[in-house]
């Protein structure tokens, strides 16, 4: 029944899952927002991609917990596979928020894709008994090859730019350093031709 929730939580927000976007809700009909964004009373800001990252986590821990307790999510109904293919969705956008904009928030997108490959776990386990976990599971190991190719490929993108970057620093300071001994140099040679202007 939790699960159900959260699951149809992120049905609800997951078609307007962008950060730019955001309203003010009541905090004290919210479950999420009274208890895990914020800590007070009245009107908040809140935005439908932090309702749909809560259900998502609320998910994951709902699974620990039916693990821990129970062994094994292999004898689940078929409905929790439902929300673990929604929680699924919600970190795919995860990765693919913290990849785009001006800086590559790296550490954001590789825990979005580290609790996509804990959720493939799960969906391993209930495919014993339910084929369609097979097929969901696939899907996201698919993308989650693809993501984690990605980041890679942004990250040597970032270290080249960087490296760049610093070579250009290092050969305007060498510049600068010429540039100063030049004028060190001159400024003597000035100074020899005055001496013996005056000795004459």
């Amino acid at each position: 029944m939790h699960a159900a929730f959260w699951w149809q939580r992120i049905l609800l927000h997951r078609p307007f899952y962008q950060r730019h976007r955001a309203q003010f809700v009541d905090s004290g009909f919210s479950v999420a927002v009274s208890f895990h964004l914020v800590n007070t009373s009245g009107p908040v800001l809140i935005a439908n991609y932090q309702r749909c990252d809560v259900a998502a986590k609320e998910i994951v821990h709902i699974l620990r917990l039916w693990r821990e307790i129970y062994g094994t999510v292999r004898y689940a109904p078929v409905t929790l596979i439902q929300a673990i293919f929604a929680a699924g969705t919600v970190y795919i956008l995860q990765s693919i928020q913290a990849s785009e904009g001006r800086r590559h928030a790296v550490s954001s997108q590789a825990t979005a894709l580290e609790h996509l490959e804990e959720l493939i776990g799960y969906l391993r386990e209930c495919e014993q008994s339910w084929e369609c976990a097979s097929r969901i599971a696939d899907t996201f190991d698919k993308l989650l090859r693809e993501h984690r190719r990605a980041m890679e490929q942004g990250l040597a993108l970032t270290r080249k730019k960087s490296r760049r970057r610093r070579g250009r620093s290092d050969a305007a300071s060498r510049g600068s350093g010429q540039c100063e001994g030049e004028k060190e140099f001159q400024s003597s040679g000035v100074n020899a031709s005055y001496d013996k202007t005056a000795a004459a």
